[in-house]
């Protein structure tokens, strides 16, 4: 992030800083939504149907409804009256609306690039640089995109978001463990539980990690928190795999499954 640009974070709460200080003025409504979908797609034109149906899915979407105008317009007024923002605008354009916007820094944008860059270096054989792209966007990732926003468009890049995050985690545990570094692995695995409680890849690791270093308490506290998760939150049960690492734990431990 640079000094003097408009920084705005869309992954974990919603904010919109300028030099570090958070634009107080950004609350919930109409206006808000509509800068959140346009800078995801900015200096994209997107049409007054999809912007009407992202904000008001299922309503009425004629051309004489003035809902998305009045939207438009609490918008361009909040970017006009902040601080920062002679380079953010809407502007009108081929029947829909667009956001042209320089020295702005967007989080999911850089965590994106980060990510990106850390999986090609990884092919090419560059661990070192690879971690280092992977930590930045470990560094970024704040919680899942935009929680409290219901919005099918803002699911499907809570999806993404997530998914890559704990790819990006995963991987991290990985080099860790190629590297020797099995205490980091295992801060990493706790990271991914994070991002995704559910993923049983995760427990699995966690536990045969902690079994390696002869700590069958941890392996099974982990299991545990696996077990009570999926059970509790989604009514299943842990894998036949899950548990068959279990008992490869125990018996490294030297202790009977129960």
């Amino acid at each position: 992030m640079i000094c003097g640009e408009l920084q705005v974070r869309l992954l974990g709460d919603f904010e919109v800083l300028a030099d570090g200080v958070p634009v107080a003025r950004w609350r919930a409504g109409k206006a808000r939504n509509l800068l959140q979908y346009l800078i995801t797609r900015r200096d994209t034109v997107v049409s007054r149907d999809v912007l009407s149906e992202v904000l008001w899915p299922g309503e009425d979407k004629s051309p004489g409804n003035s809902s998305l105008k009045v939207a438009v317009h609490a918008l361009r007024k909040a970017l006009a009256d902040g601080p920062l923002t002679s380079g953010v605008r809407v502007e009108y354009q081929d029947f829909g609306y667009v956001l042209r916007a320089s020295g702005i820094w967007v989080d999911c944008e850089a965590f994106r690039g980060h990510a990106t860059r850390g999986f090609t270096l990884e092919q090419r054989g560059d661990r070192a640089a690879a971690v280092r792209e992977y930590k930045a966007a470990a560094a970024l990732y704040r919680g899942p995109f935009l929680p409290s926003e219901e919005a099918r468009w803002a699911e499907t890049e809570r999806a993404w978001h997530q998914s890559t995050g704990l790819k990006v985690v995963q991987r991290l545990a990985a080099l860790a463990i190629k590297g020797g570094d099995d205490f980091g692995a295992i801060e990493w695995c706790r990271r991914a539980s994070e991002i995704d409680p559910y993923n049983e890849r995760t427990y699995r690791l966690m536990m045969e990690l902690h079994g390696k270093r002869g700590d069958l308490g941890m392996a099974l506290k982990w299991y545990s928190v696996c077990e009570s998760r999926l059970h509790d939150e989604l009514g299943v049960p842990v894998s036949g795999e899950t548990r068959s690492v279990l008992s490869s734990v125990m018996k490294r431990c030297d202790v009977a499954a129960p």
